[in-house]
């Protein structure tokens, strides 16, 4: 199916991955969710990591750790929203390397609200990067997807959209994007710049790293709103 989302839950424990499947078919339409469940992270890391656009990931699960499988994951899939499954939060440096989306406590009986919450929440940031909006080219008009524009560059009166796989030219000003764009988490570092903020992996006095390895400069007037929303954004809370 087209728009099918595709979910991987990854645990040992088969009781644990039925519960978490349960659950989400308890709040979603599962004609367009497809479930997939894995009790070992090898037959994980075998499959196609590039499909799945939400993994439940048990930290610890059998011979290879599940922040290992994460930050391979990661390597090949940017986007997918990782919810991490644990008993306790002492991997919590560590695991934030591979940036997961939530940390879920086992039992999961014992934080259902939470859950559904969360699972909800993630839902709502699948749909924000699959919103496409159509842009004036110098060569006619084109749909880009929203999730995958890393950052706009204005410089010399000329936009440049940069996304995950080229940059596209357009007409018209920066200010009509950004008034486009801020709802999809989108935020002005700079008045030259706007930046999707899934992508950045560091904010470094006056300049921020995207997971490219791109660096963009924020200017003294966005630099507090530029880190106070970043933060925001890692926490969970809308902006």
């Amino acid at each position: 199916m087209k728009n099918m989302i595709n979910i991987a839950i990854c645990d040992d424990d088969i009781s644990v991955a039925k519960e978490i499947e349960e659950l989400i078919k308890s709040i979603v339409n599962t004609e367009v969710y497809n479930i997939t469940i894995f009790d070992n992270g090898d037959d994980f890391l075998k499959s196609d990591l590039k499909k799945y656009e939400m993994v439940f990931l048990d930290i610890e699960i059998g011979n290879i750790s599940g922040i290992d499988i994460a930050v391979r994951l990661r390597n090949i899939n940017k986007i997918a929203i990782i919810f991490f499954i644990t008993n306790h939060f002492r991997y919590i440096s560590e695991a934030l390397k591979s940036m997961p989306f939530q940390y879920i406590l086992k039992p999961i009986s014992q934080q259902k609200d939470f859950f559904i919450d969360e699972f909800k929440r993630g839902i709502n940031k699948l749909k924000k990067s699959k919103h496409s909006m159509l842009v004036k080219t110098y060569y006619g008009e084109e749909l880009i997807k929203v999730g995958s524009i890393l950052y706009i560059e204005c410089l010399n009166r000329k936009v440049d959209i940069h996304t995950k796989d080229k940059v596209i030219s357009c007409t018209g000003k920066l200010q009509e994007l950004i008034d486009k764009l801020l709802p999809y988490d989108f935020i002005q570092c700079h008045n030259s710049y706007l930046v999707n903020l899934k992508y950045i992996v560091q904010i470094k006095h006056n300049v921020l790293m995207l997971n490219n390895g791109m660096s963009l400069p924020i200017s003294r007037r966005f630099l507090h709103s530029t880190r106070d929303s970043r933060d925001k954004y890692l926490a969970g809370v809308n902006i």
